[in-house]
């Protein structure tokens, strides 16, 4: 997403969260979903566009920087709760 790819993703795990509603889903079994959303990308220039906005703007919201900052917060409390 961050590169600015339209995506297909699997709406399992947490890739629905992940993903939010800047991404086709189809389940990954299912031979012919993943079809239409590839062909609905190839022959729609509009959709294709919307989502590769839509997924450069998701992907901001996935800062590696600030993840590393939640991350060490939770870890801080966690070790103040057990000392």
């Amino acid at each position: 997403m961050a590169s600015g790819a339209a995506v297909i993703a699997s709406p399992r795990g947490g890739l629905p969260e992940v993903v939010g509603n800047a991404a086709l889903l189809a389940l990954p079994d299912d031979g012919d979903a993943l079809e239409q959303a590839m062909l609905s990308l190839i022959n729609d220039p509009d959709l294709r566009a919307d989502y590769m906005a839509r997924g450069r703007a998701q992907a901001q919201k996935f800062d590696v920087v600030d993840a590393r900052i939640f991350l060490e917060k939770v870890r801080n409390r966690s070790k103040k709760k057990t000392t």
